[in-house]
């Protein structure tokens, strides 16, 4: 199952987080661009729980969400970090990103 952009969205406001790409993540003999989700309190990534105790560590982006968010206007960036490109959530990501409130 894969999750829509409006979801990775609601992640990242939550986490409090950014987006990193590495262009040069290494991948077996090779190197590959890797766009992943970073928490403010977690640097080496995001991590999400299961009740039945799954757990995942990195999410990955995949490129078109960040395009999508590039076109709205939703994250500012890219800010280079060593070999790293960090694009940071605007104003109006936050406010999209956010919990909706419930109808009652």
């Amino acid at each position: 199952m894969r999750i829509g952009s409006a979801d990775y969205l609601r992640l990242l406001v939550r986490a409090g987080g950014h987006i990193e790409v590495d262009p040069e993540f290494p991948h077996g003999y090779r190197t590959r661009t890797l766009i992943t989700i970073k928490a403010a309190d977690a640097p080496d990534g995001l991590e999400l729980k299961t009740p039945a105790g799954y757990r995942v560590d990195q999410i990955e982006l995949p490129a078109d969400v960040l395009e999508d968010f590039i076109h709205a206007n939703f994250v500012r960036g890219p800010e280079r970090v060593g070999r790293k490109l960090i694009y940071q959530l605007t104003e109006d990501g936050i406010e999209h990103g956010k919990p909706k409130p419930e109808a009652a």
